[in-house]
């Protein structure tokens, strides 16, 4: 026995020290791993406070620029001059614009979309071609104001375009929100890629690895993103329209089918909204036919932009609302277009996702409960990044 003593003992301590080592390198791997995760996790958080601070910095710089220059308009103008109507229908639906844009953007933080902060920056490109749209149809609007007010004298003649006048003052105001849109439209474009990254995990747990599922859940986040971008566009479109007839238009048919259409359009989106949830066939069906009708109201109030009858109306503003109504309509299409992809979506599996999110919501909406729900999804995500 005391022959293989020190053999064996020497087998020992070289078989606790291959053990050792083996699990030095495997805590090793899994810190890696660990690391490697937290690393991920701590970029995306710190993704998502950047996005929401450069939505609020833009939200407040540009609403402060349109509500500048529209007290620079009134006090040069009366505001009874119907020539600058279309400025203050622009800046008016600016700064709802603003609003709406920060709004959705927590929103889609909040709800983890990636398919919505991708749908935010198409809306942010929307206003910016708005806005740049803006500034020749505002000197159209100005160009032959003919009031001292918003013209000086020179040369014996009023000029409203050059040095002094209204115009001139507007345009160096009007120019930095197109800058600010631009510029923040470029970080949300980077930041989305990153965010896109951390919002996978939060889908994978709703669908896991089911394809067809997620295929069938990503048509209903589209499909929700689009209803809450088309809140904004039928509020801001049918607000645009209700100002113009009302000042410049006298036919009371028109001003009528107007004020109705808010009424009707904002429970319909909502309608439409929980007719997803819920998966209920029939009252779907009714409200894609009703957003058809709405389709048709747009096409319908784009189209007398040009007829002779209400041509005069669009003088000073047609240039945005033409861009704007093209906009209102395509989203439209596409809401109409995507909410029958999901008509053919229910029954298929999806309804139990739906549960498992509200689920979740409520959560989140419990500190203490959402803490042990992060705590635990953190494990399963550091066991996958190790496998």
């Amino acid at each position: 026995m005391s022959d293989y003593s020190p053999v064996s003992l020497g087998s020992m301590d070289h078989i606790h020290l291959d053990a050792k080592a083996s699990r030095s390198t495997t805590s090793t791997e899994r810190q890696t791993a660990k690391w490697s995760f937290r690393e991920l996790h701590r970029n995306s958080a710190t993704g998502e406070r950047i996005y929401l601070c450069i939505a609020f910095t833009e939200a407040v710089s540009v609403t402060a620029f349109a509500l500048a220059a529209f007290i620079v308009m009134v006090m040069r103008m009366p505001p009874s001059n119907k020539q600058t109507l279309s400025v203050s229908v622009y800046m008016a639906i600016f700064v709802l614009g603003r609003i709406f844009s920060l709004a959705y953007s927590l929103d889609a933080i909040r709800a983890r979309n990636i398919v919505q902060l991708i749908l935010h920056i198409f809306f942010q490109i929307c206003m910016l071609v708005y806005a740049v749209t803006e500034i020749p149809q505002v000197r159209g609007a100005l160009k032959n104001l003919n009031d001292p007010g918003g013209c000086v004298v020179r040369n014996g003649g009023l000029d409203c375009l050059g040095p002094g006048s209204l115009y001139y003052t507007l345009v160096y105001i009007l120019v930095w929100p197109i800058i600010i849109t631009a510029l923040s439209t470029a970080a949300y474009i980077v930041l989305v890629r990153r965010l896109s990254i951390q919002f996978g995990w939060d889908e994978f747990r709703m669908v896991h690895a089911d394809l067809e599922l997620k295929r069938m859940y990503r048509t209903y986040s589209c499909m929700v993103s689009l209803l809450k971008l088309l809140m904004f566009f039928a509020s801001a479109f049918c607000m645009a329209y209700l100002v113009l007839i009302t000042a410049l238009w006298k036919d009371k048919v028109d001003v009528i089918i107007t004020i109705i259409a808010l009424p009707i359009f904002y429970p319909t989106i909502i309608v439409t909204g929980w007719a997803l949830l819920s998966e209920d066939v029939a009252l779907m069906i009714i409200c894609l036919l009703l957003l058809l009708v709405g389709e048709a109201y747009l096409l319908y109030k784009m189209v007398c932009m040009w007829l002779p009858r209400t041509a005069k109306i669009y003088d000073t503003t047609r240039a945005t609302l033409a861009v704007f109504s093209a906009f209102a309509i395509v989203l439209l299409l596409a809401v109409i277009v995507n909410g029958i992809a999901c008509l053919f979506n229910f029954g298929k599996g999806l309804l139990p996702v739906h549960h498992e999110r509200r689920r979740r919501a409520a959560k989140y909406l419990r500190p203490a409960a959402a803490r042990r729900e992060k705590s635990e999804e953190h494990q399963l995500e550091t066991r996958l990044v190790i496998e």
